[in-house]
């Protein structure tokens, strides 16, 4: 299913035009399957008229960009605190000969 027929307010066009070639072919319709980004995108797009999700979509796109900042924000953090890390060795000359060499093992 494409985006179009998602956000539209007559769905299943494609559908519709599968069965009327079939027909007219004189063999069984082939329906295309459902697209997993197409759905996802939709889910952001909001629609205007009768039965719309117009409220819904910004709600969802604010639970989106919470979902975001709550994995974003601490892997940031991480980051700040490891360059700290790495910085303070570098000032100190670099780690110390009690740490053994990074990589992996021989």
């Amino acid at each position: 299913m494409s985006l179009h027929e998602l956000i539209a307010d007559y769905p299943w066009l494609i559908k519709r035009m599968e069965r009327l070639r079939a027909t007219a072919e004189g063999r069984e319709p082939n329906f295309p399957r459902r697209r997993l980004r197409a759905w996802l995108l939709a889910l952001f797009i909001p629609r205007i008229g009768v039965g719309s999700g117009a409220g819904a979509s910004p709600l969802i796109m604010i639970a989106a960009i919470g979902i975001l900042a709550a994995i974003a924000v601490p892997a940031y953090q991480d980051f700040l605190t490891r360059a700290k890390v790495a910085e303070g060795f570098k000032s100190q000359g670099g780690p110390s000969a009690d740490l053994p060499p990074a990589g992996p093992p021989e």
